[in-house]
């Protein structure tokens, strides 16, 4: 039988969020790196305050779901 700790932690989910929010900063540096008006502006910084919110978020699981399970199957590894 096997378990699920036999199992390797499936991370696919996380890189799928680490990239898209890699590729979502890339993006919001190249377009505050030319001349936009305040309108988009204002809606771009709403959408990194977003950005910035989910990713707490995100960390906050992983600090809860992800490393908790890592350090069980690890322990001699430091957190």
């Amino acid at each position: 039988m096997t378990t699920t700790a036999d199992r390797p932690i499936d991370t696919r989910l996380i890189n799928i969020v680490h990239d898209a929010i890699r590729r979502d900063l890339g993006r919001t540096f190249d377009t505050l790196s030319i001349p936009i008006d305040v309108r988009r502006r204002a809606l771009l910084a709403d959408h990194l305050l977003w950005t910035l919110a989910f990713l707490r978020r995100h960390h906050a699981s992983e600090d809860a779901n992800l490393w908790p399970p890592a350090g069980r199957r690890s322990p001699g590894v430091p957190p």
